[in-house]
């Protein structure tokens, strides 16, 4: 998630909505305030600076030997991302990192959650549960599709593979009792349109065409070869309130 105070906004940071890529852009125009948790891994390394603020945090977060060990060489990009994450999750009790509630981020937040503008992308629930399976999956073998969505549907389910996300669904980063708490929703489906959008008001160049955070992880393949009716109605079932509040219907 993205606090930012210079440009009074706020990012509510889905899951498998080009949120990664999305990030790194707009960390390339942070002020010294601003804040990012999640998604400093993939900004470093792709050349944006570390801010102020977050740098702060990070060393409050380190070790000792972290710390004298810093003078001679920096931290990965990956372990400072862990120490922001951690540094929140200590002092903010964010659990879920780059991708908090939008219930956390108000109460962290305070008076400037009503000053900000705040806004989130969403992604069709057929699309987005094979995207996501493919990123949980990786190189595990042994897990069809089908065992997946039985293992997100029941949180009860043995999962040897670990391949149940900590979110299966991402309605809780951008509603509050149910209640969409974002000014502009965006859509996968139209992502450089809308993205467009969201750059215009916020006054900052967003290039995604030269962004790619998490990509290269899914195969190739139309998403209709992985659905028969069973699963057609487990994502209805799973995702039923993105379904019905975004309108969304099977896209094949």
């Amino acid at each position: 998630m993205i606090v930012n105070y210079s440009r009074k906004y706020i990012f509510l940071h889905s899951r498998k909505t080009a949120g990664s890529s999305i990030s790194v852009e707009l960390a390339r125009s942070f002020g010294p305030e601003d804040i990012m948790v999640g998604g400093w891994g993939d900004a470093l390394n792709a050349g944006v600076r570390l801010n102020a603020a977050c740098e702060g945090y990070a060393r409050a977060q380190m070790s000792l030997a972290e710390k004298v060990y810093r003078t001679i060489k920096r931290p990965s990009p990956g372990r400072i991302n862990q120490l922001v994450k951690e540094y929140f999750k200590r002092e903010h009790h964010f659990e879920e990192d780059a991708h908090s509630s939008a219930e956390a981020i108000r109460s962290f937040a305070g008076p400037f959650w009503d000053e900000a503008y705040k806004f989130t992308f969403v992604r069709n629930p057929w699309d987005y549960a094979v995207s996501d399976y493919y990123w949980r999956k990786c190189h595990r073998k042994d897990v069809s599709f089908k065992d997946f969505l039985c293992i997100i549907a029941d949180p009860s389910r043995e999962d040897p593979e670990g391949v149940r996300p900590p979110i299966v669904s991402n309605w809780s980063i951008y509603t509050i009792d149910d209640v969409l708490a974002a000014d502009f929703v965006g859509r996968y489906e139209n992502l450089h349109e809308d993205i467009d959008t969201i750059s215009k008001r916020l006054g900052v160049p967003i290039n995604l065409k030269k962004t790619n955070a998490k990509g290269n992880v899914r195969v190739s393949k139309d998403i209709k070869s992985l659905y028969d009716d069973d699963t057609i109605e487990m994502v209805r079932m799973i995702y039923r309130n993105e379904i019905e509040s975004f309108k969304y219907e099977v896209p094949f």
